[in-house]
């Protein structure tokens, strides 16, 4: 094979992983943006909507943007909780295992919003309102994997 042969070989192939890592990036948000809006709907009761997810595979980080959480019916404000972006960084390698290791997490914009609401002599706040539907899955599957340790 001569040079040029060579060149635009590699080329297309790096243009080939390129469009690979580029797809798989984009499965992966949707998939991580589904999993939060349902399975974080479920367990809070609450509906649960992200704006935008950026996932990027080689660099081991994702970025989730606009996180809102509703509020319960009958208090003023639309949402109980509002996140600007949550940058987290994950270890590679727990890709391919049952637990993704996030290395480094980031919230940037938090706000909650407490409200108390006075109606006919009862006094009731959105926070001690707030039951979420389910227990929480995630405490049960960090129990079971530390003590299958």
């Amino acid at each position: 094979m001569n040079k040029k042969k060579i060149i635009i070989f590699s080329a297309v192939f790096l243009g080939i992983i390129f469009l690979i890592f580029d797809f798989l990036s984009y499965r992966v948000n949707k998939i991580v943006k589904n999993l939060i809006v349902n399975q974080g709907s479920q367990t809070l009761g609450q509906q649960v909507s992200v704006g935008q997810i950026d996932t990027s595979i080689l660099g081991s980080s994702i970025k989730i943007s606009n996180i809102e959480i509703k509020n319960l019916e009958g208090f003023k404000n639309k949402n109980i909780i509002q996140i600007k972006n949550i940058n987290a960084d994950f270890l590679f390698t727990s890709l391919f295992k049952d637990t993704i290791v996030i290395k480094n997490i980031n919230i940037e914009g938090a706000t909650l919003y407490y409200e108390v609401l006075i109606s006919n002599r009862e006094v009731k706040d959105n926070i001690s309102s707030f039951k979420p539907a389910t227990k929480n899955t995630v405490s049960s599957a960090v129990k079971t994997s530390d003590s299958s340790k």
